[in-house]
């Protein structure tokens, strides 16, 4: 739905509560790396 000129995305609700996986093994990101275990995309 677009209204205003801009899309209205859904929000993600507990997002404290998801697993972020890193796409190759070794990657690490500056301010973000926190959000990430250690687990890789298969």
């Amino acid at each position: 739905m677009v209204s205003g000129g801009f899309d209205l995305l859904p929000r993600i609700r507990n997002w404290h509560a998801l697993i972020f996986y890193r796409p190759i093994p070794g990657t690490r990101y500056q301010h973000i790396d926190s959000l990430f275990g250690d687990e890789v995309i298969d």
